[in-house]
């Protein structure tokens, strides 16, 4: 029995410099990419705008690209212009009184804050005397006054209305200066206005 013949190892060396027959300088390699900088220079000529122009928002500019090319003004109020801020009050009132209050407010054209508020200015002098609680019918048989009998009243309604900070304080002091609730003070207003008109 014979012994198997060894395989033939190949040349490596040889399948090597098959595959690179042409020098390196001869291979077609390209030159190298010439990548932008942002500390180049602009191409001299005209500046071109392409895509949206400047009156729709894009600003044309020589400057190189980078973070300083764009920039972004705040929006500037005018001068002397300032948010009147309003806030919210409840008010309850009698429900007759709120419906004549729409219906004011309808014949004017406006609306029923501006009516409350209109109602107040024009009548606050007048408010004392009219919020003064009427002095308690005594019989002259009566023994003593019985305050805790009080005048049957209708369903309120209850309505917000919007207010500057000047107003709600305003109709802060009337409260405190005639000792009452911002609703009724503000009944009397429109009962003493609606009256008159």
């Amino acid at each position: 029995m014979s012994s198997p013949q060894p395989m033939a190892t190949p040349n490596l060396a040889e399948l090597l410099t098959k595959k690179s027959a042409k020098p390196p300088s001869e291979r077609g390699v390209s030159s190298p990419i010439a990548v932008p900088t942002l500390d180049a220079a602009p191409p001299a000529g005209p500046d071109v705008v392409e895509g949206p122009t400047a009156e729709q928002g894009v600003a044309k500019s020589s400057a190189p690209a980078g973070p300083q090319a764009f920039s972004v003004q705040a929006p500037t109020a005018s001068v002397g212009e300032q948010r009147e801020y309003l806030r919210s009050i409840a008010l309850y009132l009698p429900r007759t009184l709120h419906q004549q209050l729409g219906a004011a407010a309808a014949d004017v054209g406006g609306t029923r804050t501006a009516l409350i508020l209109g109602a107040i200015n024009s009548t606050h002098a007048r408010l004392g005397p009219a919020l003064a609680a009427p002095a308690p019918s005594v019989h002259r048989d009566d023994l003593f006054v019985v305050p805790q009998n009080k005048p049957s009243s209708e369903p309120s309604v209850q309505t917000t209305i919007r207010v500057t900070d000047a107003q709600y304080a305003a109709i802060t002091a009337l409260v405190a200066e005639h000792h009452t609730n911002r609703s009724r003070l503000i009944a009397t207003a429109l009962e003493l206005h609606l009256a008159e008109t």
